[in-house]
Formats: structure tokens, C-alpha cells, sequence
């Protein structure tokens, strides 16, 4: 029994020994699972993810004790994602040997996905492996996940050679090695988070990915961000073109009233909330702050900094988030609620509201009321708050606030509060010790002053105090077992944390190639780190001599507080991208000590940038950003910096002041007044801006030249003729004159959808399926184009089978493999019964085949709906496009009753209302301006806009709701300018009456005009108010006038008259005009009533509503409209050579529209001095904004033509800076008309590409200025 008991032991010893070996080594290399790749599932190893750009150019395999990729010029790498244990040091070590790799790309690697960290690049091993190895650190204290990849080159970096790769080990350290460069990773906080917080579109199922799928995603995220980005700054510079403008005196006098100030604030507020819910914000920031609120209130205050969680945060925000985490649980609110992600976000909004109320008490204080509301403008609305804060997510402006209130003490002379508020501001961020060194030298200014020295020791012994006692209340609640100073040492492991030169601060660094390069490499003899601390220490000194320069003076605090922000943010390293936040609000501080416009222009020039740097990393969510990215916004940092330096340097020399002149509203009410009177009395029903005969041939020049360009080449009038519809069981049987080897087959249907089964045969008599092609799909999109399907066999007969549907085909050809078409003997029609007949019309017009597609004598875009539709409403059939009210379909048809159902006939309506836009922009013009050159620039430029060009030659309904808009503006106007008082009823009622018919053309054609109806309204009811404000004049004691009281009396007459004849013009005529437009639907088979029309008008809404397909190729945001940086391709030309192209792109004109953005922000700005003439220029504004603001609200997907309806208004707004600088400037008059050429001379150059002509693809290329201008590609 002994024996046996001790041979059951050595056995138990010996399968103990075996299983011990590979659980030692598993425990060494526990981290990876199947380290040395080998466990394969036919292709690829079975626990790894395999990622290439494409399996044509890129193979693995595995070999006897690892793997080996192979790839030309393409990328290849294993990935996956492991555990790392928290705040540990690991080597990651591999053995790689390269053959025939080419020193591109990155070569052999390995890298963490989404961080910095990765091992040198590896080309050449000598024919031997090499041990490359590389150091990692983990910077939190809960378990994370990070993403492991291991191969040759990666995206965007591709590679040609190949690689083994073997004996792929991790290991952690117990010390940290002194000698080589260790990555920190950056990762998530290990609390309720999901796997997208941490890895983007890299966890995925299949075994092979390809990128490509996401290419498009990325170009797309490329130019609407971009759109943003330049949407964002330009809004920080309009703010201060706002402020200095003309406009300033009267804006401030009116937001001043406590009344407009509550609203002002709110609206601040309720945009702060609506991006807060509608955007995503940075996740990682965000799962911090919600995760910290709910463990500091559930584990304790004692305990959160000692139990094992991530937490690189001072105490005093904790506090406040131990307040939302008591009020989570309180009302059990959900971890990813709304309503908690809203109150994480609350403290940043709210105290964007203080900073704004804070910045408006000092300059009322110091300045004026309007001063002080016009410049809490700047915060309220400023971009780089409303993105850092509600967006982000981010606390920067809790900081600012804290910093600011300890500034302004200290230039109070209040220093044991300043000293108490700035020691709630460092335990609040770290950063706010940036500043220590200028209030250092503050106090000791005052201690080596004479008749200052005593009491400013006794205001240090207060001050040491104050922080004493803040830092315990503060601090103590969360020592627990830590060491009282414990805040401090958290800080320094914290700035251990990003050893780098930059982390997404687009500065000095940055520009260098520096972002995420660890601050101990090399830059010009020096490490990054060295250059830093330099840096800093000349910025200190410099900021130190401009806070205490002025001996019995505060007022430079606020410069060298903001210089230092600044100057530290450019220049040194470890920088993020928020830290020069606080010194957008010291440089509006010190604009106010100082009264300089110079100081503000820095505020609002350093926000414009900063917003572009943060959107870019919110964008890329703080992963590595493009160098093309970040060069620009570099520059732009590093021409800022000069400027505000220079600003600073020689604040309060030469200062033009920032004072607004405070006006009480009565003033301009009593101005109000005095215009009303010199309205009524020089009023006269004609005057100089009507149309003279030379208006008339101007008019008409223009708009005959414009048509003949218009008119020529819009389509052809010969397609091919209609043919008999074949149904389900029948087929077509095309002969060829000998058996012929077939590459493609083409061909061109009418009216139709159906499944074609294609078979091919030798005799005649035993067919067989083609193996190329041999189901065709014709579906309604397809119709009156030319299809191409590839056959690449040889054949005499080919029958084309029809399975589904109904088929009308109108011709047909088929190619060889030189392009030529084949000669075809004959064509028959088989029925379903079998019966045969010759079927001549199917190859008749082989005349009309080409190779090469043209838009000639084809659908394109969108006319595969809007002209069916027509088509339908003309043949009885019930209409497929219903998503837009009727009109504009039965104007179109009237273009086809007159030439057929060709290109030329669908599109003939829309382009001749397109000339006719022209002649409505005269008179428009015209009538605003008063002198004929001004109405011939503006129907010249608008006449030479890209998009009035191209989107009139489609067969699309904008043509038409774009005229209506345009007139129905022209007879508001127009309206505007008569006045009942002095006028009989009728001749006002008349442009009133047309512009309500117009409007009820333009809801019967487009929802889009419907968007006018609000600025028609506003407009319209401001005229009444001017009346009334005209009777009032006319009615007070001061006024002499024989006839009073008929006046009053008519005046309530015709005001009653007038509002009667608007609700019968804009209420019940376009009612009925709306329903009326429905007739075409009574001619079709389906019963449709009133009620078949309200169902529509809630289709409509459901589908417009859902239009969200972000994938389309050409859709883009609002924001880039007017930087032109996405056009809608329309047409493409199929089978082009190499060498040339073909194509119709839909955008403006660079140089109209990129100049209308100037001209809007010189508008905005323009000066006090000068000839100033701008009637009409609120109402241009007005009906301008009505047709873009609504699309910047609407969650559907958007697309560049949305923009169509505002380029009139911008042609007006560019007319009426054109006329300033020529009233004010010498050479303005010369310029005016240079720039009109230069925009002509840019619709020539681009006519090829918005026409479809065939142009030398080295000629698309050059003009191509953006690569998301799409001219013969997607």
C-alpha cells in the first residue's frame, strides 16, 4: 500500500512538473494569449486580428516559431488587446528579420494602437534576427485594456519587403529603467466603461480588415471638420468686428436693460445645453468626471485618492462632484444618462456665465454699461467656451473663473483673499501654479517699496494663513492615510504622467514635428525638455517685467498673467492643448485696464485659433493628428504670438479705446423719430431707383449672353426613340453578323425596372448563362441612361430574358475589347408564347451609341427622380418622387410637351427660370442701390456663380423655388418702400399681393421657401411699426399739420384693409395654391383627395426628418458652405482614358464665395467713419440668415445646394462693400470692377467642369484647388 501510495505521489509530482513549465512561462508571458502565433485557423492565427490594406498586395503566413508578412506597398499587422496591471513599468521585447525591406514607410514594428508608444522602426537585420525591445508605463491604478499591434508599416505608411517576426515577450518591472525612454499609455479609469470608450473601430469580428471601408469616413470627417474649424475662429473675430463696428453704441444700449441682459445670458445658456445633448464631447474626460462624482460620494472623500483608482484631479472639484454623485444616487439616475452627463457639464456652463458677468461688472465699473455687456459677448457666445466647456466637457473656465476673481483681489490690493481664492484655484487644476511666479514678484515689489515694506509683510503672514487654512479645509477631507501635503505629490506624478514634447498643443513643438515625441529626444543639440524649461523661464521673466514694470501700478497683473498662459502654452513643453484658456479672459482684462482695442484683438484673435486647435483634437479624440492638421493652426499660434507680445510690450502706447459710447435708448428713440419724420416728409412715390431705359438694355445684354452660355449644350433633343414594353416571360434575341468576342453590352431603356436574365449561345439555339454578366438589374434609376455590364465571351446571339418587371429597351450595341462596336444583323422579340418577331427599333439608332457616357443624352443626379416624376405626371402614372409638393415637377413638364421626353426638354423649364433669376436680380439691385452699375455687378456676379450655373442646367426643382425666393424678396422690398400713408391702398397692396402669390408658388414647389415666410413676416411687420411710429410723429403737439385726425383715421383703415388682404395673400390663396398644385395626382389610378394630400405633407415630414445617411459621399454641414469646401458631383463620364476627363461638379465660385465671406465680416466691422449707405442691408441680412440658420438646426444630412437660396442675398452683401470701398477709397472704384472681371475670368476657367466637357485631365487637376473638390472622381 506504501508503494502504491508513493507511486501515486511521484506521479501527482510528475504531472505537477509537466504542467508547471508552460504555466511558469505563461506566467512570464501572461499578458499576450498564444505569444508565438501558434494556434492557426486556416489563414490567420486564431487569437490575433489581421489587418491589411488589401489581400492582393499583402500575405501571411505562419512559420515553424512565429509568423512572416510579406507586402508591397502596403501595410500588414497582428493586433490585439490586452490587460496591463496598474502604475507598472514593461518591456516589450520581439525577434524580427526583414528581407528586401525598402527604407519607407515605418518598416518592422510594434506599437500600441491610439498612443505613442511603439518600438524603433526596423528595415534591415543583416540576414539575421534582431532583438528589438522597447519600455512602457501605465499611468492609472485599475486594470486597462490597450490594443497590441505587431507587423510592417501601418495606415498611411506604406511598405514594400517582408518580416518574420518570433518570441514576443512582455514583462513587468519592478524598476523603472533609468537609461531608456519609457511611453507612458494613456489610458481609461476602469469604471462602467464600455469597449468604444477606449479602442475606435479597431475591435472588430472578421479575421481580414481592410480600411478602405473607412477612408470615406475619414475624408468626410477631414472637410466638415475643417468647415467647423473656420466656422468656429471666423465667429471669434466676427464677435470683435461686432464690437469695434459701427453698430456697437446702438447694440450695447439695447442689450443693456437688465431685460435683454436675462435674456442674453439665457440664450448663452440654452446653446450650451443644446450642444451639450447633441454632441459627444470627449469621452474619456467625460467617464472621469461622471466616474469620480459617483466613487467620491459612494467609497468617501477619506478613501478616493487611496483606493486603487485612477484619479490625477485635485480635491476641490471632487467636492463639487461628490455633490452630483450624492444627487445620482439620490434620484437614481442612470451612469450614461442625459440628465447626469447634463449635470457633470453644469459647473463649466454655469461658470462661463460668471466669467461673462465678471468680465461686464469690471468694465461697467471702470468703463460703461455698454462697454461691459458688448464685451461679455466674448464669453458668452465666444466659440472656444462653448466647445471647451459644453462640448468637451472640460473645466477650464471653473478654473479661469477662480484665477481671475484671485487676480482681480490682488489688484485691489486684497491679497490674503486673493491668496485664499488662488489656493481654491490650484486645488481646483495644477495649472493655476503657472501664474505663482508674477504674484510672487507682486509681493515682493511691494515688500522692496519704500512706505509699502511693512504692511506687505504684515499681507504675507495673512496670505500664508489663508492658504493654510484652504488648503486643510480642503485637503483634509481627503487625506485618509496620505501625508498632509499629499496634494502636492499627486501633482508632480502628474506632470510625470505626458513626457512629451507636446500633447496636441499645436505650438512651437508641435509645429516641429514634436506631438507625442518623448521631451528627452533631440531637437536641434537640445532635448525638447531642455529648449522647454529655457523657454519657460525667459516667458516667466519676461511676464514678471510686464506685471511690475509700472511701479505704482497693478494693471500690468492682467498683461503678465495672460503673457505668461500664452507664452508658456507656445513655447514649452508637456503643453496641452487647453492651457492657454485662461489668457483669452486676462487679455479682455487687461483691454479693459488699459482701454485697448490692440489687447482685445488679442482675446479675440487667440480664441479664433485656440477653437481650431480643440475642435481638431475633439475631432481625432485625442489620438494622433495629422501634421497637415496641426502646421497651419502652428503658424497661425506663431504669427498670434508675435502680435500679442508686441500688444503687450508696448500696452498703453498709442491705445485706441475699446469704450463704447454708453447712449440711452431714448436718444435713438427720439433718433427713431426724427427719421420717421424725414421719411413721411421726403417720401415721393418715384424717385431715382427706378428702371431707365439703359437699365433695360443693361438688363437684357446680361441676361441674353447668360442664356446663350446657359442654353448651349444642355441636352440633347435625340436619345433613343421609344420602343414597345416588353413583360415577365418575354425576351429580346439580338444577332450579331458573325460570332464576335463581346466585352461589354450597352444599353439604353425608357420608362422601367425588371430583371433581365442575359444568356448567350453560338447557333442560335442552345444558350447558356454568361459568366461575367449574367443577371442585369435594371431598376427606375436607371432609366434614360446608358448602361454598361461586362460580358468578356464569345457569342453570335444574345438573349436578354425578362424574369421581373416590365422592359422598355431603346437600344442596344455591344463592344469589343478595342472599343469598337459590333456590327448587329438583326433583333427579335420573343413572347412568352414562343411567337417570334423582328424587333429593327432595338439597334436602328446605333448612331446614338457611344462609348464614352455623356450627360447630353442622360439621366444624371437627381433628375432620375424629379424628371421621372414629370414624365409620370404626364403619362397618368402615379409619382414616385413625393418627398417635395408638386409645382416644380409640373412646371418641368412644360419644357417636355415642348421638345419630348429628352435631356433637353426636362431641363429646358429649370434653365430658363434660371435666366429669368437674372432680370428679378437687376431690379432687385436696382432698387437697393439706386444706380445702374451696381445692379449690373450684382446680376453679373450672381450670373457667374458655379451653382446658379450648374444646379439651373439639371432638371431639379431649385431652379424654381431659388426664383421664387428671390422675387418674392424683391416685392417685400419693394413693399417696404411705399408707405399707405401718403400712397393710395392699391399701389401698396400690389408688390404686397405679388410677393404673397410668389411665396405661395415657392411652399407649392419647396419647403425651402416656406424658411422666407419668416423673414417676409419680420419684415412686414417692421413696416407697420414704422407707420405707426410715422403717426405718432405726425399726431404729436410739435408737428403742424392741417389734416391729423383723417390721417389717423385712414390709417386704421388701411392697416385693417392690409392685414385682411395678407391673410387672404399668405394664408388662404397659398393654401389653395398648395392644393391645387396637386392636380397632376388626380389624372393617376390612386383615389387622391384632400386627405391623400395631408398624408403626403406627413410622409414629407417623417421623411426629412430622417434623412440621415452620413455615408453619401457629398454630403457636408452647414458650416462648410461658405468656405466652398464640398461640392456635389452631378455627372461622370464612364470609360474615359487616362488622359482626359469629363465631369459636372455643383459648388460656387471660389472667388465669389470666399470673398463674401470677407465682405460679410467687413460689413460686420465697418468703422464709424466714412460715407455710409446701408438701406436695404438689414433686410438682405435678414432674408439671408432665414434661408441658412434653419438648415444649422435641422439633423437631416445636408448638402452644398441647400446653400443656393443664400447665395443672392451674399452677391448683395459683397455689391454693398464693393460700393464703400468706392465711396471711401480712391482706388475702390478701379477694384470694383476688377474683381468683377476676376470672378467672370473664374467662371471661364471653370466652365469645363461645371458644363461636362471634355477637357486634359492635367487641366481638372490644376484647377482643383481643394482635393474635395470631386472633378472627374468621388
Amino acid at each position: 500500500m506504501k508503494k502504491q501510495a508513493s507511486l501515486k505521489t511521484l506521479i501527482c509530482l510528475l504531472l505537477a512538473l509537466t504542467f508547471l513549465f508552460p504555466l511558469q512561462a505563461f506566467a512570464e508571458n501572461g499578458v499576450f494569449t498564444d505569444p508565438n502565433f501558434r494556434e492557426w485557423d486556416t489563414e490567420y492565427p486564431n487569437h490575433w486580428k489581421f489587418v491589411t490594406e488589401d489581400l492582393e498586395s499583402a500575405y501571411i503566413i505562419q512559420t515553424g516559431d512565429g509568423f512572416m508578412v510579406e507586402v508591397f506597398e502596403s501595410y500588414a499587422y497582428l493586433y490585439q488587446k490586452i490587460e496591463l496591471e496598474q502604475q507598472t513599468a514593461y518591456r516589450i521585447s520581439f525577434d524580427v528579420l526583414t528581407e528586401g525591406m525598402e527604407n519607407s514607410g515605418i518598416g518592422a514594428q510594434a506599437a500600441f494602437m491610439y498612443q505613442v508608444a511603439s518600438s524603433d522602426h526596423v528595415f534591415d537585420t543583416a540576414e539575421d534576427y534582431q532583438t528589438v525591445e522597447f519600455f512602457v508605463k501605465t499611468n492609472v491604478d485599475l486594470e486597462q485594456e490597450y490594443v497590441f499591434r505587431l507587423g510592417v508599416g501601418v495606415e498611411g505608411y506604406q511598405c514594400t519587403g517582408s518580416a518574420y517576426f518570433r518570441n514576443l515577450k512582455i514583462e513587468a518591472l519592478d524598476v523603472m529603467p533609468d537609461d531608456q525612454i519609457v511611453y507612458t499609455l494613456i489610458g481609461s479609469i476602469g469604471i462602467d466603461a464600455e469597449e468604444f470608450d477606449f479602442i475606435e473601430q479597431t475591435v472588430v469580428e472578421d479575421e481580414y480588415i481592410s480600411p478602405a471601408a473607412s477612408e470615406e469616413e475619414e475624408v468626410k470627417v477631414t472637410y466638415n471638420s475643417i468647415g467647423v474649424a473656420l466656422s468656429g475662429a471666423l465667429a471669434a473675430v466676427a464677435l470683435f468686428l461686432l464690437f469695434i463696428g459701427r453698430h456697437s453704441p446702438k447694440l450695447g444700449a439695447i442689450l443693456q436693460k437688465k431685460s435683454s441682459m436675462i435674456v442674453l445670458f439665457g440664450l448663452a445658456f440654452l446653446i450650451r445645453v443644446l450642444f451639450a445633448i447633441t454632441e459627444e464631447g470627449h469621452i474619456t474626460d467625460m467617464n472621469c468626471f461622471k466616474a469620480w462624482a459617483s466613487i467620491v460620494y459612494t467609497d468617501g472623500m477619506d478613501v478616493f485618492y487611496t483606493s486603487g483608482g485612477f484619479a490625477d484631479y485635485p480635491p476641490a472639484y471632487m467636492m463639487l462632484l461628490y455633490i452630483f454623485g450624492f444627487i445620482r444616487d439620490a434620484f437614481s439616475l442612470a451612469y450614461d444618462s442625459m440628465v447626469y452627463e447634463l449635470l457633470i457639464l453644469l459647473p463649466p456652463m454655469i461658470c462661463d456665465l460668471a466669467l461673462a458677468y465678471f468680465v461686464f461688472s469690471i468694465a461697467e465699473k471702470k468703463m460703461n454699461r455698454s462697454t461691459g455687456i458688448m464685451l461679455a459677448l466674448f464669453i458668452l457666445f465666444g466659440p472656444v467656451f462653448v466647445i471647451d466647456g459644453a462640448v468637451w466637457g472640460q473645466i477650464d473656465s471653473v478654473l479661469t473663473l477662480a484665477i481671475a476673481v484671485s487676480l482681480y483681489f490682488l489688484t485691489q490690493g486684497k491679497k490674503w483673499q486673493m491668496a485664499a481664492v488662488y489656493t481654491l484655484a490650484v486645488l481646483i487644476k495644477p495649472q493655476a501654479a503657472l501664474i505663482a511666479p508674477i504674484i510672487i514678484a507682486v509681493y515682493l515689489r511691494d515688500v522692496f517699496t519704500k512706505g509699502k515694506t511693512k504692511q506687505a509683510l504684515i499681507d504675507i503672514g495673512l496670505s500664508a494663513v489663508a492658504v493654510v487654512v484652504v488648503y486643510s479645509v480642503i485637503s483634509l477631507p481627503f487625506k485618509g492615510t496620505q501625508g498632509y501635503l499629499y496634494v502636492f505629490e499627486r501633482m508632480l506624478d502628474t506632470v510625470g504622467q505626458y513626457p512629451y514634447a507636446t500633447v496636441n498643443a499645436f505650438n512651437l513643438f508641435g509645429l516641429a514635428g514634436g506631438n507625442f515625441v518623448n521631451y528627452d529626444e533631440i531637437f536641434v543639440l537640445l532635448s525638447y525638455k531642455d529648449w522647454g524649461t529655457i523657454f519657460i523661464a525667459l516667458v516667466v521673466i519676461f511676464a514678471i517685467y510686464l506685471t511690475i514694470r509700472e511701479k505704482d501700478s497693478t494693471r500690468g497683473i492682467w498683461i503678465g498673467a495672460a503673457v505668461t498662459y500664452i507664452g508658456i502654452f507656445f513655447f514649452g513643453h508637456g503643453m496641452h492643448e487647453r492651457y492657454v484658456f485662461p489668457s483669452i479672459v486676462f487679455f479682455i482684462m487687461a483691454a479693459i485696464e488699459y482701454d485697448s482695442k490692440r489687447l482685445l484683438g488679442a482675446s479675440a484673435f487667440l480664441q479664433s485659433v485656440s477653437f481650431a486647435n480643440i475642435f481638431y483634437v475633439l475631432i481625432y479624440r485625442g489620438t494622433w493628428i495629422p501634421e497637415y492638421c496641426i502646421e497651419p493652426i502652428a503658424i497661425a499660434y506663431m504669427l498670434y504670438i508675435t502680435y500679442a507680445f508686441i500688444a503687450a510690450l508696448f500696452a498703453g502706447t498709442r491705445e485706441r479705446t475699446i469704450r463704447i459710447e454708453d447712449v440711452e435708448l431714448q436718444r435713438f428713440a427720439e433718433r427713431a423719430a426724427l427719421e420717421a419724420k424725414y421719411r413721411f416728409e421726403e417720401f415721393e412715390p418715384h424717385d431715382d431707383r427706378r428702371m431707365k431705359k439703359k437699365d433695360y438694355l443693361f438688363m437684357l445684354l446680361i441676361t441674353a449672353v447668360y442664356a446663350l452660355v446657359a442654353l448651349t449644350n444642355l441636352g440633347g433633343t435625340n436619345i433613343p426613340e421609344r420602343t414597345e414594353v416588353l413583360t415577365e416571360g418575354e425576351s429580346y434575341i439580338i444577332e450579331l453578323d458573325e460570332s464576335r468576342y463581346i466585352e461589354k453590352l450597352e444599353y439604353y431603356a425608357g420608362y422601367a425596372e425588371a430583371d433581365l436574365v442575359v444568356y448567350l449561345s453560338e447557333d442560335g439555339v442552345e444558350y447558356h448563362s454568361g459568366t461575367q454578366t449574367n443577371m442585369i438589374d435594371h431598376e427606375y434609376n436607371k432609366m434614360f441612361a446608358w448602361q454598361f455590364y461586362d460580358i468578356y465571351e464569345h457569342a453570335k446571339y444574345i438573349k436578354l430574358y425578362v424574369s421581373h418587371g416590365e422592359m422598355e429597351l431603346r437600344e442596344i450595341g455591344f463592344w469589343n475589347e478595342a472599343a469598337e462596336l459590333l456590327p448587329i444583323e438583326n433583333a427579335y422579340v420573343l413572347g412568352s408564347s414562343g411567337a417570334k418577331r423582328e424587333a429593327p427599333d432595338l439597334f436602328d439608332e446605333q448612331d446614338e451609341v457611344d462609348y464614352v457616357t455623356d450627360y447630353m443624352d442622360e439621366m444624371i443626379f437627381d433628375e432620375v427622380y424629379h424628371a421621372r416624376t414629370a414624365y409620370e405626371y404626364l403619362e397618368g402614372i402615379y409619382p414616385y418622387e413625393i418627398t417635395h409638393p408638386p409645382f416644380g415637377k409640373s412646371i418641368m413638364t412644360l419644357g417636355i410637351r415642348l421638345f419630348g421626353m429628352n435631356p433637353f426638354g426636362w431641363r429646358f423649364m429649370g434653365t430658363l427660370f434660371g435666366v429669368m433669376i437674372l432680370p428679378v436680380m437687376y431690379v432687385f439691385a436696382k432698387r437697393i442701390f439706386k444706380k445702374t452699375k451696381w445692379a449690373c455687378a450684382s446680376t453679373i456676379l450672381f450670373a457667374a456663380d458655379f451653382m446658379h450655373y450648374a444646379l439651373t442646367r439639371i432638371a431639379t426643382i431649385d431652379s424654381y423655388s431659388i426664383f421664387f425666393i428671390l422675387t418674392m424678396a424683391y416685392f417685400m422690398y419693394e413693399y417696404m418702400q411705399h408707405n399707405f400713408l401718403k400712397e393710395k391702398l392699391s399701389r401698396t397692396l400690389l408688390p404686397l399681393g405679388l410677393c404673397g402669390m410668389f411665396w405661395a408658388l415657392g411652399c407649392a414647389t419647396k419647403w425651402l421657401c416656406i424658411y422666407a415666410g419668416v423673414g417676409l413676416a419680420i419684415a412686414f411687420f417692421y413696416t407697420v411699426y414704422q407707420r405707426s411710429i410715422e403717426l405718432k410723429v405726425i399726431l404729436s403737439e410739435d408737428y403742424v399739420l392741417e389734416n391729423k385726425e383723417a390721417i389717423k383715421k385712414d390709417f386704421r383703415k388701411k392697416l385693417i384693409w392690409t392685414l385682411l388682404f395678407c391673410v387672404l395673400m399668405f394664408i388662404i390663396v397659398p393654401l389653395a395654391v398648395y392644393c391645387v398644385s396637386y392636380l397632376p395626382y388626380e389624372n393617376t389610378a390612386e383615389n387622391f383627395g384632400l386627405h391623400g394630400i395631408w398624408k403626403n405633407q406627413e410622409y414629407m415630414l417623417n421623411y426629412h426628418g430622417d434623412v440621415r445617411e452620413e455615408g453619401h459621399p457629398f454630403n457636408s454641414k452647414v458650416w462648410t458652405w461658405p468656405f466652398d469646401i464640398r461640392p456635389v458631383f452631378f455627372f461622370m463620364a464612364n470609360n474615359m482614358d487616362g488622359e482626359h476627363t469629363a465631369g459636372i461638379s455643383c459648388f460656387g465660385n471660389p472667388i465669389l464665395w470666399w470673398s463674401g465671406v470677407i465682405a460679410v465680416l467687413f460689413l460686420i466691422g465697418v468703422g464709424k467713419k466714412g460715407k455710409l449707405d446701408f438701406k436695404g442691408m438689414p433686410y438682405i441680412a435678414l432674408m439671408a440668415l432665414c434661408q441658412l440658420v434653419p438648415w444649422m438646426i435641422i439633423r437631416r444630412e445636408v448638402y452644398i445646394y441647400h446653400y443656393f437660396a443664400t447665395v443672392p442675398f451674399l452677391v448683395l452683401a459683397i455689391v454693398f462693400a464693393l460700393r464703400y470701398l468706392e465711396e471711401n477709397f480712391s482706388w475702390g472704384k478701379k477694384a470694383a470692377w476688377i474683381y468683377v472681371g476676376v470672378v467672370v475670368l473664374a467662371f471661364i476657367c471653370f466652365y469645363p467642369m461645371i458644363t461636362g466637357i471634355v477637357v486634359p485631365r492635367w487641366y481638372s487637376d490644376f484647377f482643383r484647388w481643394l482635393e474635395t473638390w470631386p472633378f472627374y472622381n468621388v
